[in-house]
């Protein structure tokens, strides 16, 4: 069963397309100036709802190790993995059991590694191969290699977007670009989604989350 956040993005892709992308081909194939600043506008907010959704999953799996953690202390993977992946040097050891400097506490190490993780959260920038790298190795998430082809879709779609946000559109730009199709290829990304979304849910079941 998708997770709420993947319907939520289905939902939004749904809104956005009615919106931005035309049922049909115009009978002379040519599209308006305005209907192709539409489909980058389109590319450009899905784009972000990808990021968004990636962001949000790995950071509901953070927040509720780091909440179990809180309870009770109970270390489990994502949290051992974002202590693991902390920035910064070793924490080192005190010389007195009796009094351990606040900053060489485990509960200070969790807790500045929960706002380390939460910073490279809040400072990803898209989602290119180094950008899911990086979150998903902070929760010791690791997919399927079965989902290497989507992550690779995702790269492509990144640098796409890039091209969109950063160059002002020329004409073979505009040319090249085909409303239908290029939405058409954005809902094939978002379908296969939904085995790297199966794979968020069962990752957090299986870490007791």
């Amino acid at each position: 069963m998708p997770s709420p956040r993947y319907e939520r993005m289905v939902a939004r892709q749904d809104m956005l397309r009615r919106l931005l992308i035309p049922n049909t081909s115009p009978p002379t194939g040519n599209y308006k100036r305005v209907t192709k600043e539409k489909t980058f506008a389109y590319s450009l907010l899905m784009h972000a709802e990808l990021e968004s959704y990636i962001e949000d999953m790995v950071s509901e799996i953070a927040d509720a190790a780091f909440a179990l953690w809180r309870k009770n202390s109970s270390v489990t993977f994502p949290l051992a993995c974002m202590v693991i992946y902390k920035e910064g040097g070793e924490v080192g050891f005190s010389e007195n059991i009796f009094n351990i400097g606040k900053e060489r506490k485990a509960e200070s190490i969790v807790a500045v590694s929960k706002r380390h993780f939460d910073y490279r959260v809040k400072n990803n920038h898209g989602v290119r191969h180094k950008n899911i790298c990086k979150l998903f190795m902070s929760i010791g998430f690791i997919p399927d290699p079965s989902e290497e082809a989507l992550l690779n879709s995702l790269d492509g779609f990144g640098a796409k977007r890039g091209e969109y946000a950063h160059t002002s559109p020329d004409g073979k730009l505009l040319s090249e670009t085909d409303p239908i199709t290029e939405a058409n290829e954005i809902n094939v990304l978002i379908e296969n989604m939904k085995g790297l979304d199966e794979a968020f849910v069962l990752y957090r079941e299986k870490c007791g989350l």
